[in-house]
Protein backbone atom coordinates (compact mmCIF):
# COMPACT_ATOMS: atom_id res chain seq x y z
CA UNK A 1 0.00 0.00 0.00
CA UNK A 2 1.06 3.57 -0.58
CA UNK A 3 2.71 5.01 2.53
CA UNK A 4 0.47 8.06 2.59
CA UNK A 5 -2.65 5.91 2.22
CA UNK A 6 -1.33 3.55 4.87
CA UNK A 7 -0.94 6.44 7.30
CA UNK A 8 -4.50 7.57 6.62
CA UNK A 9 -5.85 4.02 7.09
CA UNK A 10 -4.12 3.76 10.47
CA UNK A 11 -5.69 7.02 11.57
CA UNK A 12 -9.07 5.77 10.37
CA UNK A 13 -8.53 2.45 12.20
CA UNK A 14 -7.58 4.23 15.43
CA UNK A 15 -10.61 6.54 15.07
CA UNK A 16 -8.37 9.59 14.74
CA UNK A 17 -9.91 10.47 11.38
CA UNK A 18 -13.61 11.09 10.77
CA UNK A 19 -14.03 9.81 7.22
CA UNK A 20 -15.80 6.80 5.74
CA UNK A 21 -14.04 3.90 4.03
CA UNK A 22 -16.16 4.58 0.94
CA UNK A 23 -14.94 8.17 0.71
CA UNK A 24 -11.35 7.01 1.12
CA UNK A 25 -11.84 4.34 -1.53
CA UNK A 26 -13.25 6.83 -4.01
CA UNK A 27 -10.40 9.28 -3.35
CA UNK A 28 -7.69 6.62 -3.79
CA UNK A 29 -9.22 4.75 -6.70
CA UNK A 30 -10.53 1.61 -4.96
CA UNK A 31 -13.75 -0.04 -6.19
CA UNK A 32 -15.41 0.20 -2.76
CA UNK A 33 -14.79 1.01 0.90
CA UNK A 34 -14.99 -2.69 1.73
CA UNK A 35 -12.18 -3.47 -0.73
CA UNK A 36 -9.92 -0.82 0.82
CA UNK A 37 -10.65 -1.95 4.38
CA UNK A 38 -9.89 -5.59 3.53
CA UNK A 39 -6.65 -4.56 1.79
CA UNK A 40 -5.57 -2.70 4.93
CA UNK A 41 -6.53 -5.69 7.10
CA UNK A 42 -4.44 -8.08 4.95
CA UNK A 43 -1.47 -5.72 5.21
CA UNK A 44 -1.67 -5.80 9.00
CA UNK A 45 -2.00 -9.60 9.05
CA UNK A 46 0.98 -10.04 6.72
CA UNK A 47 3.15 -7.77 8.84
CA UNK A 48 2.10 -9.27 12.19
CA UNK A 49 0.30 -6.11 13.24
CA UNK A 50 -2.90 -7.91 14.26
CA UNK A 51 -3.38 -10.79 16.72
CA UNK A 52 -5.98 -13.55 16.82
CA UNK A 53 -8.25 -11.69 19.21
CA UNK A 54 -8.19 -8.66 17.00
CA UNK A 55 -8.96 -10.83 13.97
CA UNK A 56 -11.99 -12.34 15.73
CA UNK A 57 -13.13 -8.89 16.74
CA UNK A 58 -12.70 -7.54 13.22
CA UNK A 59 -14.44 -10.56 11.73
CA UNK A 60 -17.43 -9.81 13.92
CA UNK A 61 -17.24 -6.18 12.86
CA UNK A 62 -17.10 -7.37 9.25
CA UNK A 63 -20.26 -9.38 9.78
CA UNK A 64 -21.96 -6.35 11.30
CA UNK A 65 -20.82 -4.19 8.39
CA UNK A 66 -22.10 -6.71 5.87
CA UNK A 67 -25.46 -6.83 7.62
CA UNK A 68 -25.58 -3.02 7.58
CA UNK A 69 -24.81 -3.05 3.87
CA UNK A 70 -27.60 -5.54 3.23
CA UNK A 71 -29.96 -3.42 5.29
CA UNK A 72 -29.01 -0.39 3.22
CA UNK A 73 -29.60 -2.35 0.00
CA UNK A 74 -33.01 -3.49 1.26
CA UNK A 75 -33.87 0.08 2.20
CA UNK A 76 -32.91 1.32 -1.27
CA UNK A 77 -34.94 -1.45 -2.93
CA UNK A 78 -37.95 -0.49 -0.82
CA UNK A 79 -37.48 3.16 -1.75
CA UNK A 80 -37.29 2.22 -5.45
CA UNK A 81 -40.45 0.11 -5.12
CA UNK A 82 -42.25 2.97 -3.40
CA UNK A 83 -41.12 5.40 -6.10
CA UNK A 84 -42.35 3.05 -8.85
CA UNK A 85 -45.66 2.56 -7.06
CA UNK A 86 -46.15 6.33 -6.72
CA UNK A 87 -45.32 6.71 -10.40
CA UNK A 88 -47.99 4.16 -11.34
CA UNK A 89 -50.52 5.92 -9.11
CA UNK A 90 -49.73 9.25 -10.80
CA UNK A 91 -50.03 7.69 -14.27
CA UNK A 92 -53.38 6.05 -13.45
CA UNK A 93 -54.65 9.32 -11.99
CA UNK A 94 -53.60 11.10 -15.17
CA UNK A 95 -55.46 8.54 -17.31
CA UNK A 96 -58.63 9.00 -15.28
CA UNK A 97 -58.27 12.77 -15.57
CA UNK A 98 -57.87 12.51 -19.35
CA UNK A 99 -61.02 10.37 -19.69
CA UNK A 100 -63.00 12.84 -17.58
CA UNK A 101 -61.76 15.83 -19.57
CA UNK A 102 -62.47 14.18 -22.92
CA UNK A 103 -65.92 12.99 -21.87
CA UNK A 104 -66.70 16.55 -20.85
CA UNK A 105 -65.33 17.80 -24.17
CA UNK A 106 -67.52 15.38 -26.16
CA UNK A 107 -70.67 16.62 -24.41
CA UNK A 108 -69.74 20.28 -24.92
CA UNK A 109 -68.81 19.81 -28.59
CA UNK A 110 -71.90 17.70 -29.32
CA UNK A 111 -74.16 20.42 -27.92
CA UNK A 112 -72.43 23.33 -29.68
CA UNK A 113 -71.64 21.53 -32.94
CA UNK A 114 -73.89 18.53 -33.62
CA UNK A 115 -72.83 16.28 -36.50
CA UNK A 116 -75.47 16.10 -39.22
CA UNK A 117 -75.16 13.61 -42.07
CA UNK A 118 -77.26 12.63 -45.05
CA UNK A 119 -77.53 9.29 -46.77
CA UNK A 120 -74.92 8.86 -49.53
CA UNK A 121 -75.76 8.23 -53.19
CA UNK A 122 -76.16 4.51 -53.77
CA UNK A 123 -73.71 3.31 -56.43
CA UNK A 124 -73.54 -0.21 -57.89
CA UNK A 125 -70.11 -0.14 -59.50
CA UNK A 126 -68.29 -2.93 -57.65
CA UNK A 127 -65.53 -0.50 -56.65
CA UNK A 128 -64.37 0.25 -53.12
CA UNK A 129 -62.01 2.95 -51.88
CA UNK A 130 -59.54 2.76 -49.01
CA UNK A 131 -58.35 6.05 -47.52
CA UNK A 132 -55.18 5.86 -45.44
CA UNK A 133 -54.98 8.45 -42.67
CA UNK A 134 -51.85 8.47 -40.51
CA UNK A 135 -48.80 10.34 -39.24
CA UNK A 136 -50.42 13.72 -38.72
CA UNK A 137 -48.23 14.48 -35.69
CA UNK A 138 -50.64 17.24 -34.79
CA UNK A 139 -49.10 20.02 -32.67
CA UNK A 140 -45.52 19.60 -33.89
CA UNK A 141 -43.94 22.66 -35.50
CA UNK A 142 -41.67 22.48 -38.54
CA UNK A 143 -40.12 25.42 -40.33
CA UNK A 144 -37.42 24.59 -42.87
CA UNK A 145 -36.77 25.22 -46.55
CA UNK A 146 -38.71 22.06 -47.46
CA UNK A 147 -41.71 22.36 -45.19
CA UNK A 148 -43.76 24.58 -42.91
CA UNK A 149 -46.10 22.86 -40.48
CA UNK A 150 -48.11 24.04 -37.52
CA UNK A 151 -51.70 23.81 -36.29
CA UNK A 152 -52.94 26.32 -38.91
CA UNK A 153 -51.22 24.47 -41.75
CA UNK A 154 -52.66 21.24 -40.34
CA UNK A 155 -56.23 22.54 -40.77
CA UNK A 156 -55.56 23.56 -44.39
CA UNK A 157 -53.98 20.23 -45.29
CA UNK A 158 -56.78 18.22 -43.69
CA UNK A 159 -59.42 20.12 -45.65
CA UNK A 160 -57.54 19.54 -48.89
CA UNK A 161 -57.10 15.80 -48.16
CA UNK A 162 -60.83 15.30 -47.56
CA UNK A 163 -61.95 17.43 -50.52
CA UNK A 164 -59.71 15.50 -52.89
CA UNK A 165 -60.60 12.14 -51.35
CA UNK A 166 -64.25 12.88 -52.12
CA UNK A 167 -63.28 14.05 -55.60
CA UNK A 168 -61.34 10.85 -56.33
CA UNK A 169 -64.07 8.71 -54.80
CA UNK A 170 -66.70 10.21 -57.05
CA UNK A 171 -64.38 10.10 -60.07
CA UNK A 172 -63.88 6.35 -59.68
CA UNK A 173 -67.52 5.87 -58.61
CA UNK A 174 -66.72 3.93 -55.46
CA UNK A 175 -69.71 2.58 -53.57
CA UNK A 176 -68.02 2.10 -50.20
CA UNK A 177 -65.05 3.74 -48.48
CA UNK A 178 -62.82 2.11 -45.89
CA UNK A 179 -61.10 4.73 -43.73
CA UNK A 180 -57.90 3.25 -42.30
CA UNK A 181 -56.89 5.08 -39.14
CA UNK A 182 -53.26 4.01 -38.91
CA UNK A 183 -52.07 6.14 -36.02
CA UNK A 184 -49.60 8.82 -34.98
CA UNK A 185 -52.30 11.47 -35.21
CA UNK A 186 -50.84 13.22 -32.17
CA UNK A 187 -47.27 14.33 -31.72
CA UNK A 188 -47.43 13.37 -28.03
CA UNK A 189 -44.38 13.70 -25.79
CA UNK A 190 -42.61 10.36 -26.03
CA UNK A 191 -39.32 12.18 -26.73
CA UNK A 192 -38.03 15.38 -25.14
CA UNK A 193 -37.51 16.96 -28.56
CA UNK A 194 -41.23 16.52 -29.25
CA UNK A 195 -42.19 18.31 -26.04
CA UNK A 196 -40.06 21.23 -27.15
CA UNK A 197 -41.56 21.30 -30.65
CA UNK A 198 -45.20 20.82 -29.65
CA UNK A 199 -47.62 23.74 -29.68
CA UNK A 200 -50.23 22.11 -27.46
CA UNK A 201 -50.40 19.71 -24.51
CA UNK A 202 -51.26 16.04 -25.03
CA UNK A 203 -54.87 16.31 -23.79
CA UNK A 204 -55.58 19.08 -26.28
CA UNK A 205 -53.89 17.03 -29.00
CA UNK A 206 -56.13 14.03 -28.32
CA UNK A 207 -59.33 16.09 -28.20
CA UNK A 208 -58.47 18.08 -31.33
CA UNK A 209 -57.48 15.11 -33.52
CA UNK A 210 -60.40 13.01 -32.29
CA UNK A 211 -62.87 15.74 -33.17
CA UNK A 212 -61.25 16.30 -36.58
CA UNK A 213 -61.53 12.57 -37.31
CA UNK A 214 -65.18 12.58 -36.21
CA UNK A 215 -65.94 15.48 -38.56
CA UNK A 216 -64.02 13.75 -41.40
CA UNK A 217 -65.94 10.50 -41.01
CA UNK A 218 -69.23 12.36 -40.76
CA UNK A 219 -68.49 14.35 -43.92
CA UNK A 220 -67.38 11.28 -45.88
CA UNK A 221 -70.49 9.40 -44.75
CA UNK A 222 -72.59 11.87 -46.74
CA UNK A 223 -70.85 10.68 -49.92
CA UNK A 224 -70.05 7.00 -49.29
CA UNK A 225 -70.89 4.14 -46.98
CA UNK A 226 -68.07 4.18 -44.41
CA UNK A 227 -66.21 1.40 -42.64
CA UNK A 228 -63.55 2.41 -40.11
CA UNK A 229 -60.41 0.44 -39.24
CA UNK A 230 -58.20 1.60 -36.35
CA UNK A 231 -54.86 0.35 -34.97
CA UNK A 232 -52.56 1.43 -32.14
CA UNK A 233 -49.30 3.25 -32.81
CA UNK A 234 -46.08 4.32 -31.12
CA UNK A 235 -46.63 8.07 -30.63
CA UNK A 236 -49.86 7.39 -28.74
CA UNK A 237 -48.38 5.13 -26.12
CA UNK A 238 -49.10 6.35 -22.59
CA UNK A 239 -45.66 5.52 -21.18
CA UNK A 240 -42.75 7.27 -22.96
CA UNK A 241 -40.39 4.32 -22.48
CA UNK A 242 -41.52 1.65 -24.96
CA UNK A 243 -39.96 -1.08 -22.77
CA UNK A 244 -42.48 -0.29 -20.03
CA UNK A 245 -45.39 0.32 -22.41
CA UNK A 246 -48.40 -1.97 -22.73
CA UNK A 247 -50.30 -2.31 -26.01
CA UNK A 248 -53.58 -1.64 -24.20
CA UNK A 249 -52.24 1.65 -22.79
CA UNK A 250 -52.46 3.68 -25.97
CA UNK A 251 -54.12 7.08 -26.34
CA UNK A 252 -55.62 6.17 -29.71
CA UNK A 253 -58.02 3.91 -27.82
CA UNK A 254 -59.44 7.12 -26.35
CA UNK A 255 -59.84 8.41 -29.89
CA UNK A 256 -61.70 5.21 -30.83
CA UNK A 257 -64.01 5.63 -27.84
CA UNK A 258 -64.50 9.31 -28.76
CA UNK A 259 -65.42 8.47 -32.36
CA UNK A 260 -67.87 5.72 -31.44
CA UNK A 261 -69.54 8.06 -28.94
CA UNK A 262 -69.59 11.11 -31.20
CA UNK A 263 -70.82 9.17 -34.26
CA UNK A 264 -73.14 6.85 -32.38
CA UNK A 265 -76.24 8.07 -34.22
CA UNK A 266 -74.65 7.98 -37.69
CA UNK A 267 -75.89 4.78 -39.34
CA UNK A 268 -73.59 5.23 -42.33
CA UNK A 269 -70.42 4.69 -40.27
CA UNK A 270 -69.46 1.17 -39.16
CA UNK A 271 -66.40 0.24 -37.10
CA UNK A 272 -64.35 -2.90 -37.80
CA UNK A 273 -63.43 -4.87 -34.69
CA UNK A 274 -59.81 -6.09 -34.59
CA UNK A 275 -59.53 -9.85 -34.21
CA UNK A 276 -55.72 -10.17 -34.25
CA UNK A 277 -54.80 -7.61 -31.60
CA UNK A 278 -55.06 -3.88 -31.14
CA UNK A 279 -52.19 -3.18 -33.54
CA UNK A 280 -53.44 -5.28 -36.50
CA UNK A 281 -56.70 -4.84 -38.40
CA UNK A 282 -57.83 -7.44 -40.94
CA UNK A 283 -60.83 -7.25 -43.26
CA UNK A 284 -62.10 -8.41 -46.65
CA UNK A 285 -62.81 -6.12 -49.57
CA UNK A 286 -64.87 -8.31 -51.90
CA UNK A 287 -62.77 -11.51 -51.92
CA UNK A 288 -59.46 -9.77 -51.27
CA UNK A 289 -57.95 -10.13 -47.81
CA UNK A 290 -56.47 -6.90 -46.45
CA UNK A 291 -54.42 -5.99 -43.40
CA UNK A 292 -53.72 -2.63 -41.82
CA UNK A 293 -50.95 -1.78 -39.32
CA UNK A 294 -49.15 1.32 -38.16
CA UNK A 295 -45.73 -0.03 -39.12
CA UNK A 296 -43.48 0.71 -36.12
CA UNK A 297 -43.07 -3.01 -35.37
CA UNK A 298 -42.58 -4.29 -38.92
CA UNK A 299 -40.09 -3.04 -41.49
CA UNK A 300 -41.44 -2.57 -45.01
CA UNK A 301 -39.19 -5.38 -46.26
CA UNK A 302 -40.44 -7.94 -43.74
CA UNK A 303 -44.03 -6.83 -43.19
CA UNK A 304 -45.56 -9.55 -45.40
CA UNK A 305 -43.72 -12.44 -43.74
CA UNK A 306 -44.24 -10.98 -40.24
CA UNK A 307 -47.98 -10.37 -40.51
CA UNK A 308 -48.72 -13.53 -42.49
CA UNK A 309 -46.86 -15.72 -40.00
CA UNK A 310 -48.27 -13.97 -36.94
CA UNK A 311 -51.93 -13.93 -37.99
CA UNK A 312 -51.77 -17.20 -39.98
CA UNK A 313 -53.59 -15.54 -42.86
CA UNK A 314 -52.74 -14.97 -46.52
CA UNK A 315 -53.11 -11.36 -47.69
CA UNK A 316 -53.67 -9.63 -51.01
CA UNK A 317 -52.96 -6.11 -49.76
CA UNK A 318 -51.24 -4.83 -46.62
CA UNK A 319 -51.50 -1.16 -45.70
CA UNK A 320 -48.77 0.34 -43.53
CA UNK A 321 -47.48 3.77 -42.51
CA UNK A 322 -44.95 5.13 -39.95
CA UNK A 323 -42.12 5.69 -42.46
CA UNK A 324 -43.55 9.01 -43.66
CA UNK A 325 -43.22 8.40 -47.37
CA UNK A 326 -45.16 6.80 -50.20
CA UNK A 327 -43.89 3.32 -51.00
CA UNK A 328 -45.57 0.62 -53.08
CA UNK A 329 -44.15 -2.82 -53.74
CA UNK A 330 -45.31 -6.32 -54.52
CA UNK A 331 -43.77 -8.85 -52.16
CA UNK A 332 -44.62 -12.52 -52.70
CA UNK A 333 -47.72 -11.48 -54.67
CA UNK A 334 -48.85 -9.25 -51.81
CA UNK A 335 -49.13 -5.55 -52.58
CA UNK A 336 -47.78 -3.42 -49.74
CA UNK A 337 -48.84 0.23 -49.69
CA UNK A 338 -47.06 2.62 -47.31
CA UNK A 339 -48.74 5.92 -46.51
CA UNK A 340 -47.07 9.32 -46.46
CA UNK A 341 -47.28 11.76 -43.56
CA UNK A 342 -49.36 14.90 -43.20
CA UNK A 343 -46.66 16.70 -41.20
CA UNK A 344 -43.94 16.46 -43.85
CA UNK A 345 -40.26 17.10 -43.15
CA UNK A 346 -39.64 18.01 -39.49
CA UNK A 347 -36.43 18.60 -37.52
CA UNK A 348 -35.93 14.90 -36.80
CA UNK A 349 -36.22 13.76 -40.43
CA UNK A 350 -34.13 16.73 -41.62
CA UNK A 351 -31.31 15.70 -39.28
CA UNK A 352 -31.39 12.24 -40.86
CA UNK A 353 -31.41 13.81 -44.36
CA UNK A 354 -34.83 12.26 -45.05
CA UNK A 355 -37.43 14.12 -47.05
CA UNK A 356 -40.84 13.41 -48.57
CA UNK A 357 -43.95 15.21 -49.75
CA UNK A 358 -46.76 15.57 -47.19
CA UNK A 359 -49.47 13.24 -48.45
CA UNK A 360 -52.09 10.58 -47.70
CA UNK A 361 -53.25 7.73 -49.96
CA UNK A 362 -56.54 6.76 -51.54
CA UNK A 363 -56.58 3.24 -53.03
CA UNK A 364 -59.30 1.88 -55.32
CA UNK A 365 -60.09 -1.85 -55.39
CA UNK A 366 -62.46 -3.42 -57.89
CA UNK A 367 -64.36 -6.66 -57.45
CA UNK A 368 -62.99 -8.09 -60.71
CA UNK A 369 -59.30 -7.14 -60.58
CA UNK A 370 -58.42 -6.19 -57.03
CA UNK A 371 -56.15 -3.18 -56.55
CA UNK A 372 -56.63 -0.90 -59.57
CA UNK A 373 -55.64 2.64 -58.61
CA UNK A 374 -53.38 4.27 -56.04
CA UNK A 375 -53.96 7.99 -55.68
CA UNK A 376 -51.39 9.83 -53.55
CA UNK A 377 -53.04 13.02 -52.28
CA UNK A 378 -50.19 15.50 -52.01
CA UNK A 379 -50.76 18.74 -50.12
CA UNK A 380 -48.86 22.00 -49.77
Amino acid sequence: MDSKLLEICWKKHNKELDISWNDLAEEWGFSSGETLRCTFKKYRQKNGLIDKADINTENKLDEIDLKNIELQKTKIRLQDTKTKFNQLVRENARKEEIFELIEKAILEVSESKPLISVNPIIRKTNKTGLLQLSDWHYSIVANNFLNTYNTKVFDKRINEIIDRAIEYGELYEIEELYVLLQGDFISSGIHNILRIQNQEDIITQIIKTSEVLAEILNELSSHFKIKVSLVTDNHSRVTPDKKDSLEEENYIRITEWYLKTRLGSNKNVKFIENECGLDISTFNVYNFNCGSIHGDKDSFKHVVSNITTFTRQIYDIIFTSHNHHLNIEELSMVTVVSNGSLSGVDAYSADLRLSSHPSQNLVVVSKERGLEHICPIRVK
